[in-house]
């Protein structure tokens, strides 16, 4: 009975040590995650954007992984792929093709740009959602610098006007 007793209490401070000591001798390497550019544009934006009526005035549209855009001098639609990429950005592309790409910022906007920084790029800028009153409703706005695009033409126009200058 006695030799019981010791035995499990042995047993009973080997385990108490070695489940402690395992945790005591654990090595910790915690490595920073890697961080990378956004896949597919969030779904809150996706749609099209629009600023004023008529076919001269700014637009985007947003799908999962490309972005159209509309500036105020042209009727057509250019588009961009999107692509993911890792950050910082370093060295060169050395494909022929543009492509752009999305990151979130600390203010939870969508900051949009193209890569190679070879060539301008018209929509290129920082895009974040807010709401606005219109005729009682909360509706939704997306910021982009000084243009303010809205989910239809009709609300465009009432804001902006036709030509989507305020």
């Amino acid at each position: 009975m006695m030799k019981l007793t010791k035995m499990i209490s042995l047993v009973a401070v080997a385990v108490t040590l070695g489940v402690s000591g395992a945790e005591l001798t654990t090595p910790t390497t915690a490595q920073a995650k890697t961080k990378y550019t956004l896949k597919t544009f969030p779904k809150a934006i996706r749609g099209s954007w629009y600023t004023g009526s008529d076919i001269h005035s700014p637009a985007v549209k947003f799908k999962s992984k490309k972005m159209y855009w509309r500036t105020n001098f042209d009727t057509r639609f250019g588009s961009e792929p999107l692509h993911q990429h890792k950050l910082p950005f370093s060295g060169s592309k050395t494909s022929y093709k543009n492509w752009i790409y999305a990151k979130r910022t600390r203010t939870g906007a969508i900051y949009v740009n193209i890569w190679p920084k070879q060539v301008t790029y018209p929509m290129a800028g920082s895009y974040k959602l807010h709401t606005k009153k219109y005729k009682g409703h909360n509706i939704k706005v997306l910021y982009s610098g000084r243009l303010h695009f809205y989910r239809t033409k009709t609300i465009a126009r009432h804001f902006n006007g036709p030509t989507g200058m305020r």
